[in-house]
């Protein structure tokens, strides 16, 4: 509605029958927006790359002006001027922030046309105005399909987190995973059945904490606690096996190594029963 807007005024301001917003695309001139156009280029909203006179603009960059287009001899034998569609032409570059020449902002007439070289930079200046336009246009397309990704992308994270959650509930093998600050953020049913405690007593808990509260589970409690509490001046990898007595007697794995976290480096600790 904007654009369309921008061509109505251009073709008062001019006082000519046609103005188009002209987009340059492969081999094609298509018109995103018109007034005045009739015919297959009215039904169509375009023509031939080879047939416009816009192109040579978007080649060059600069405005350009074709007082009477049946006298040029580069226009003379264009389809569109012997078919008497167009006799005269003035068109200006529609100029991204980035130099790219995304097509013209073009009047036409099926007289000849003088323009002054005020009316060319007036022509000029609503081009800009339709470049602005087109750039705006385009942020919030971009604006939007980037919203989208991360709509998307949130949803897959989310149904990822829900796999993820219910791979970490149901593994055989005790999982602990301490932050950077070496607190015990996640933690499963199974470590759960190691420590012999339940989940919301050991999520929160420093890593002194926690050790604290494993070491009564073990036959050499020593040991393991001097392996697990090296984990808080890693960052370490290591494993050992350790025979667990409370509460029942078991042979386990232990293992511990080094994750990168959004945050900084944690330790994800495991514990497999080989017994």
């Amino acid at each position: 509605e904007g654009l369309q807007h921008l061509v109505d005024e251009t073709a008062k301001a001019f006082g000519v029958p046609v103005a188009t917003i002209s987009l340059m695309l492969e081999d094609r001139q298509w018109f995103k927006a018109h007034v005045g156009l009739t015919g297959e280029q009215a039904q169509t909203r375009g023509s031939p790359r080879d047939w416009a006179f816009c192109d040579l603009v978007v080649k060059d960059a600069h405005p350009l002006v074709v007082p009477d287009a049946q006298k040029h001899p580069l226009f003379q034998n264009n389809p569109l001027v012997k078919s008497g569609a167009v006799r005269s032409y003035a068109g200006a570059p529609l100029l991204t922030p980035g130099g790219v020449v995304l097509g013209t902002l073009c009047i036409l007439d099926q007289k000849p046309l003088q323009s002054s070289a005020e009316e060319l930079e007036a022509l000029s200046a609503l081009a800009r105005r339709v470049a602005g336009e087109l750039e705006l246009r385009s942020d919030i397309h971009k604006a939007k399909a980037q919203l989208r990704s991360e709509v998307e992308h949130s949803h897959l994270l989310e149904g990822t987190l829900a796999y993820l959650e219910v791979v970490v509930a149901h593994s055989s093998e005790g999982l602990a995973l301490f932050d950077a600050k070496h607190r015990l953020v996640l933690a499963n049913p199974a470590l759960s059945q190691v420590a012999d405690l339940p989940l919301d007593q050991l999520l929160g808990l420093p890593l002194p904490g926690w050790v604290e509260k494993m070491l009564p589970r073990f036959d050499d409690p020593s040991v393991f606690a001097k392996a697990l509490l090296a984990v808080a001046s890693g960052p370490v990898a290591t494993s050992a096996e350790v025979t667990q007595s409370k509460p029942r007697h078991r042979v386990l794995r232990w293992s511990t190594k080094p994750v990168k976290l959004p945050e900084g480096v944690g330790q994800l600790c495991t514990f497999q029963d080989i017994t």
